[in-house]
C-alpha cells in the first residue's frame, strides 16, 4: 500500500514510520520545513523509544519519504491520512479544525485520482468526517 500522511507530529510520524516498517511505501508531509529537515537529517523531533531508528532505517530503504507540504506527489499514493494538529480554541476550548479543513482542501486541489481514500485521524470531534468530505468537494 502507498500512503501519504499529512502532519508528522505524534500521530502522523509514528504511523508513517510503523507503516514503512511493515513494508508499505509512505510519504510524510508537513508544513514545518525545519521539522522535515531534521527528519531527513536522521533526527526525530519527538520522543518515542525506537522511533528514530525506525525512521532512519526506512528512509534509507526508500520506504519512508518526507516532504514539505501537499503537492502533486500525492498522486503516487493510494490514500491520504490527515494527521494534523487540532489545537484547542482559546475562545471556547473546542477543537480548532482549521488545519484539518485546509489539509483536505490541499488534497482536493492536488489529487487527480478518481478513486482516492482520505482518512482522518481518530482524535477529532464527532462530525469531522462530514467537514472533511465538504472540504474535499469544494
Amino acid at each position: 500500500m502507498k500512503v501519504f500522511i499529512v502532519g508528522v507530529g505524534y500521530v502522523g510520524l509514528v504511523t508513517a514510520a510503523c507503516l514503512a516498517e511493515l513494508g508499505h511505501e509512505v510519504c510524510g508531509a508537513d508544513i514545518d520545513a525545519e521539522k522535515i529537515k531534521k527528519l531527513k537529517g536522521g533526527r526525530c523531533p519527538i520522543y518515542e523509544p525506537g522511533l528514530e531508528e525506525i525512521i532512519k532505517r526506512n528512509t534509507k530503504a526508500g520506504r519512508l519519504k518526507l516532504q514539505v507540504g501537499v503537492d502533486g506527489n500525492i498522486n503516487k499514493y493510494d490514500m491520504a491520512m490527515i494527521a494534523v494538529g487540532t489545537p484547542e480554541r482559546i475562545s471556547d476550548g473546542r477543537a480548532d479544525l482549521f488545519y484539518v479543513g485546509e489539509t483536505a482542501r490541499q488534497i482536493a486541489q492536488n489529487c487527480r485520482k478518481k478513486d482516492f481514500v482520505v482518512v482522518g485521524k481518530s482524535t477529532v470531534p464527532i462530525g469531522t468526517a462530514a467537514q472533511i468530505r465538504q472540504s474535499l468537494s469544494t
